[in-house]
């Protein structure tokens, strides 16, 4: 057995907080002893060489994740999208495209790129509202619609904060969707061009 010690010092306790957090939430194991005070983290693992080593190199890839989680590019906040992923508390799985649409029609400007979300959203609010449009979607999915009719549904909810109820029939009276044969929702125009809509309604 060996014993190895890593202290890390955050900018802030809020910070430390945090970071622990996302470490317990991907890395459980028993020789793994963490005491925090104030912005300070001390880490211990008691373990085989081999196993101490490897858990060793385990945290230290997270917190680097972690510190990624917090880059800033020109004036944007840059988010690797698997933090975002394993942080968040998800109902059901979601178009990520969608997703980056609503944000925008809120006026968080955001984008994805490659592996990573752009935004003007601070991290813990970014993963906030993916959260809560993960919640929209997971109602949207059980309408008798298609596909990119429940994503507007989604993306509609979320920005105008009104119930499952209400969804069809606003998307109606604003030319948006009609029904097929079989009384399915379809649009009766492209996705964009409902987005369009969907904008100058938010934004009066």
């Amino acid at each position: 057995m060996v014993e190895k010690h890593l202290a890390i010092s955050f900018q802030s306790s809020k910070d430390a907080l945090e970071f622990l957090e996302y470490l317990k939430k991907h890395i459980s194991d028993e020789n793994l002893v963490v005491t925090i005070r104030g912005n300070r983290l001390k880490i211990s693992i008691n373990a085989a060489k081999a196993d101490a080593e490897s858990l060793l190199q385990k945290i230290k890839a997270k917190m680097s994740e972690w510190k990624a989680s917090r880059q800033i590019e020109k004036g944007f906040h840059k988010v690797p999208l698997g933090y975002v992923l394993s942080m968040a508390s998800m109902r059901i799985s979601i178009p990520l495209n969608a997703f980056i649409d609503a944000l925008n029609l809120k006026g968080y400007k955001s984008e994805l790129k490659g592996k990573y979300v752009l935004t003007k959203l601070e991290t813990d609010k970014l993963i906030e509202e993916l959260e809560r449009f993960s919640e929209h979607y997971s109602q949207a999915i059980y309408l008798d619609a298609y596909p990119i009719v429940k994503r507007i549904a989604a993306i509609l909810m979320f920005v105008k904060k009104i119930g499952i109820e209400e969804v069809l029939e606003f998307l109606r009276k604003k030319n948006i969707i009609d029904s097929d044969e079989q009384g399915r929702a379809r649009l009766r125009v492209n996705y964009r061009d409902a987005l369009k809509i969907l904008e100058n309604e938010v934004r009066g």
